[in-house]
């Protein structure tokens, strides 16, 4: 797996989004994850990350919702707690995403995003639900080649690919 540009300097190209949201397990935060929020925070006035989390992950909400926190400190970094289907029944599961829109606002009272940043399939999904812009980034992975789920089965071979605040 190669890098090709992992230290990303620019956002998008144009007018800046008032107010981003990224969101996701970061189980843990690779560079990947960190490429993801990294393009959004240069694409945004505000960016909202949401760590989400269940109480019976290998990797305890609290500490990744820290980690983000310390990593990125300048954006608003919300901890997602409530235990909520994580998967939609099917391509057309409209509740699944109107539970995690509601869920969405529920940890983020007040506020409204413009835009949402996702390198997974879900997020035009989301995003339209959400009645906001959709920003994929790097969704094929050609950049930053690393998933959580990789990292999770077998860390070590993937070390390279976590930010030394998580190595510790």
């Amino acid at each position: 797996m190669t890098n090709k540009n992992p230290n990303i300097t620019e956002g998008i190209e144009g007018e800046f989004v008032g107010h981003g949201l990224v969101f996701g397990k970061f189980m843990p935060p690779t560079n990947g994850h960190l490429y993801l929020i990294n393009f959004a925070r240069l694409s945004c006035r505000k960016l909202t990350i949401m760590v989400c989390s269940l109480p019976t992950e290998p990797i305890p909400g609290e500490q990744r919702y820290k980690w983000i926190k310390e990593l990125f400190p300048d954006c608003n970094v919300v901890h997602h707690y409530i235990d909520i289907p994580q998967e939609p029944k099917g391509p057309d599961d409209v509740v699944f995403f109107e539970t995690w829109r509601n869920s969405i606002y529920k940890h983020c009272p007040g506020e409204k995003f413009d835009a949402l940043f996702a390198s997974e399939p879900y997020g035009y999904k989301m995003a339209n639900v959400m009645d906001i812009k959709f920003i994929p980034v790097d969704v094929k992975r050609d950049l930053v080649q690393i998933s959580g789920t990789a990292m999770r089965k077998n860390p070590l071979l993937h070390w390279q690919y976590l930010h030394p605040v998580v190595r510790t």
